[in-house]
């Protein structure tokens, strides 16, 4: 169980994904898959033998209290309250405790396979590349949404349009996109902030 806890503790330390080790993390995350899953292949065939050698030692006691003229009710009994039953029950409970640990584990590791995936078509979309084009692709909000609602009220009909400008959307953007409203609204916010 010692050398399970370490291999354990090491595979979990290696959960981290980062962006900038995202080569070296797609070419481990199948290694370790398939180690973490060859252990819990052993540790399933453990737990089964596990349970087995639990079912043979309460026959046992139990047929050996039925030799002593015990009856089935009592027989059972004495095979449950026996220490080498209590002694095979806790073993099996250990195996069950390590499979699960592992098998946790493996969930940990499939979820860390779907983030990199993610993190893979982020890279591929150049999510991460910062350059004068692309700030992390994310593109500046509209500068105004202007929103029309139609109301038809039997035969007559009118249309409302409202125009918001979120406190975002109110930097001034240079670039292609800055209108002349934009830069003077900016420019005239600047100088109220300057003044005392």
């Amino acid at each position: 169980m010692g050398t399970h806890t370490a291999q354990l503790n090491e595979y979990r330390g290696m959960l981290r994904i980062s962006k900038h080790t995202l080569d070296d993390d797609l070419e481990v995350q199948p290694v370790v898959m398939e180690r973490i899953g060859d252990m819990l292949v052993g540790l399933n065939t453990e737990v089964l033998e596990r349970a087995d050698a639990l079912k043979r030692v309460e026959s046992r006691v139990f047929a050996d209290a039925k030799a002593n003229g015990e009856s089935d009710k009592l027989a059972d009994m004495t095979a449950r309250r026996s220490a080498e039953r209590t002694e095979a029950w806790n073993r099996l409970q250990d195996a069950r405790t390590e499979h699960e640990r592992w098998q946790a584990l493996q969930d940990a590791w499939k979820s860390r396979g779907y983030a990199i995936k993610e993190l893979v078509s982020l890279h591929s979309a150049n999510y991460f590349v910062v350059g004068p084009n692309n700030i992390g692709s994310r593109r500046p909000p509209p500068a105004r949404v202007d929103y029309s609602v139609t109301r038809r009220v039997g035969d007559v009909s009118t249309t409302t349009t409202r125009r918001e400008y979120p406190a975002r959307d109110e930097q001034v953007t240079v670039g292609t996109e800055a209108t002349l409203d934009q830069i003077t609204r900016g420019l005239s916010r600047e100088r109220r902030r300057a003044q005392p």
